[in-house]
């Protein structure tokens, strides 16, 4: 064939909170086949683990300029771009890899990813949902290496089907974004936008997450008030902020400029930490000092402390494209047409990656949500409790506390947008 074929890397990806206000929606988030429970070495695992902490800052550090809200799921991301790396050999694997900060071989690779990912689920007691799905969409016109159809089917549960990219590339792309809605609970319709799959596509990858919970202690509806959020440049805007004082002390860190605290969601098996900066102009500052290191360590010093917890009510979108992250990262054999080697996926040289992206929901409020929310008891009578008030610009990470694996993380300058 005289010109190169294309190998698109879709991601999907959703983090969403129904509020008590907001009826179940009828379809089912997660559909396909389930990742197997398998044993892999500790040592594996923790590579994985600390691979995805590491990965999800140097890509929030590249995306961070610019301005506005903006959040991004670095588990969907990072599991998206294993299923390629699994595909690719040589250079681009390498690169993959090392961008991916998952040294490891292959095979240990995709068992270590396939326990983690097993291990996400909440447990009955926890009542969130949290669903990692995945797809191999194949091209009637360019067929894959079975050994990797059943890679994927094994280690990450993708269901494998075959598109018409070339005949009807609209077609495809409406598959795509049905499958990525169904997974989605409705929240994601259109990830991708009409024209954006192309004729030439060999195979697509899509990552969808999905990710609804209630907080421990839900913030009373009738605390919430209309105050100032004030912005970085000094001025304000009217948000709605919730109040609530916890049943029981909640985690929370002050140092070095800016307050933390841990706000579990019900089962407390998962968690949203908000980093709020001391000074208004202060998050970039903060953004800087976001180091797998820091990060670590202002967890690791998280204490119980009796709080008030004021937090805005807020719902964001967000679409990323990570080309030039990645690339800027080191990965930049896997985006060149003639040299990106897909080999191990498509059985020949010549298919290269033409995009990377992301589509994003999240919502917080009363109920629950994924950006912030916690209830404290202040105790004792003389000692007044310590307010920690998100009303300023933050920073959001939603984690599973079993693992420690960051799900979604992101930024609020404004509420209101």
């Amino acid at each position: 064939m005289g010109r190169s074929t294309i190998l698109t890397a879709g991601i999907l990806a959703l983090a969403a909170v129904v509020s008590a206000r907001e009826p179940a929606r009828a379809q089912t988030p997660g559909r396909g086949p389930k990742v197997r429970p398998v044993a892999a070495p500790p040592a594996d695992r923790q590579v994985v683990l600390d691979g995805n902490a590491a990965f999800a800052l140097d890509v929030y550090g590249q995306l961070r300029a610019a301005p506005g809200n903006f959040m991004f799921s670095p588990l969907s991301l990072s599991a998206a771009l294993a299923m390629a790396t699994a595909g690719a050999d040589g250079v681009t694997r390498d690169q993959m890899a090392s961008t991916l900060h998952l040294d490891l071989p292959q095979y240990r690779l995709d068992a270590a990813f396939q326990s983690v990912l097993a291990d996400l689920r909440p447990s009955v007691r926890s009542h969130a949902q949290l669903g990692v799905a995945h797809a191999l969409w194949a091209s009637l016109q360019f067929p894959l290496r079975p050994d990797y159809v059943s890679e994927l089917r094994t280690r990450y549960g993708a269901r494998a089907a075959a598109l018409d990219f070339a005949g009807n590339p609209e077609k495809a792309r409406r598959a795509i974004n049905l499958w990525g809605a169904r997974q989605t609970n409705g929240r994601i319709l259109e990830a991708h936008p009409p024209g954006s799959v192309l004729p030439e596509t060999a195979f697509m990858l899509t990552n969808a997450v999905y990710f609804k919970a209630k907080w421990k202690t839900p913030f009373p509806v009738r605390d919430t008030q209309t105050q100032p959020f004030s912005l970085a440049d000094g001025g304000q805007v009217a948000a709605p902020l919730m109040r609530a004082k916890g049943e029981v002390p909640f985690a929370w860190f002050s140092d070095e400029g800016f307050e933390a605290v841990d706000l579990p969601y019900r089962g407390c098996e998962l968690s949203i930490t908000i980093l709020v900066p001391d000074a208004l102009d202060g998050l970039s500052a903060l953004e800087s000092a976001l180091t797998p290191a820091n990060l670590a360590r202002w967890i690791g010093g998280l204490q119980p402390a009796d709080l008030v917890v004021l937090l805005p009510r807020f719902r964001l979108r967000s679409s990323v494209d990570f080309v030039d992250a990645l690339k800027a990262l080191g990965t930049t054999d896997a985006f060149g047409a003639g040299v990106a080697d897909f080999s191990r996926a498509v059985g020949s040289l010549g298919a290269s990656i033409s995009g990377v992206s992301q589509s994003a929901f999240v919502e917080t409020n009363e109920a629950g949500s994924e950006a912030a929310a916690v209830t404290n008891v202040g105790v004792g009578i003389t000692v007044a409790p310590t307010v920690f008030s998100a009303s300023r610009p933050f920073l959001f990470l939603i984690r599973h506390q079993p693992t420690g694996m960051i799900l979604f993380m992101g930024r609020v300058e404004d509420p209101t947008k």
